[in-house]
């Protein structure tokens, strides 16, 4: 799998964890455990991922995808340029989504360098 999609996954992924996260309150368990199992099992699993990061960068991811913070408004609370923001937020996904996908070794690389 090529970078760019790597972050593009791992981008949409993480648009829907909001989403997940509201679903398993509303859907009925008795006729949609299955599904809520499987939103519960997503949502550790990028916990897991996102949770490898140092603070700083959880911090920005969670801005992005949890609070919905437009870059400007992230720039404005961690003191970064619009264009360093966006850079780290890629570098980012592709640390998030490598650790999803189980792509051990690029994962570490990534984290070591």
């Amino acid at each position: 799998m090529k970078r760019n999609e790597i972050i593009e996954l791992t981008d949409a992924w993480l648009k829907k964890f909001n989403y997940m996260k509201e679903q398993i309150n509303r859907l009925d368990p008795d006729i949609h455990r299955k599904r809520i199992n499987l939103y519960k099992l997503r949502l550790r699993k990028i916990s897991k991922a996102i949770g490898i990061l140092k603070e700083d960068d959880q911090r920005i991811i969670c801005y992005r995808y949890f609070d919905e913070l437009t870059y400007g408004d992230i720039v404005q609370r961690v003191g970064y340029s619009n264009n360093t923001v966006a850079r780290r937020i890629k570098k980012l996904l592709l640390i998030i989504g490598r650790a999803l996908l189980g792509m051990e070794e690029e994962f570490w690389n990534e984290i070591l360098n």
